[in-house]
């Protein structure tokens, strides 16, 4: 937000001296969360449901309106690795912490992903941009 992309960080740990499959799981959720809250929040007479508001009253219950329903599918953020339940839930249930919940995200991804690579027509339009640049610029 201070105007750095931050693209050279992410799965680093230990300044930059290793990085770490499970670390970049945990930052990309991070990330998720940090994008969400720098695409703001607009808000006008329609996100704010005055109408809603009036007809249901203060502490009403606003779950099964349609305009809730809108709205929610594209204000809201859902966290894979954070738990947002309260700590009695967590400790009733299977008690997994965030980096517990990466490291099984990154060991199925390089378990599982399969990249496909690019098809031909972009790989040789990308050897004919290096071999320009390296014309134009090693010369």
């Amino acid at each position: 937000m201070a105007g750095t992309l931050g693209l050279e960080c992410y799965g680093l740990v230990s300044n930059a001296e290793a990085n770490s499959p499970v670390q970049l799981v945990v930052d990309d959720e991070y990330l998720g969360a940090i994008k969400r809250f720098c695409a703001g929040f607009e808000v006008n007479e329609e996100t704010l449901a005055w109408d809603l508001l009036r007809q249901r009253g203060i502490g009403g219950n606003f779950l099964d309106a349609e305009h809730t329903a809108r709205h929610f599918r594209r204000e809201h953020w859902q966290p894979a690795l954070f738990s947002r339940e309260p700590l009695n839930a967590w400790l009733a249930g299977e008690r997994k912490l965030a980096a517990d919940l990466a490291r099984e995200k990154a060991e199925a991804i390089l378990r599982d992903h399969h990249p496909q690579g690019m098809d031909e027509e972009t790989e040789q339009a990308l050897v004919q941009v290096i071999r320009q640049a390296e014309r134009e610029l090693l010369a």
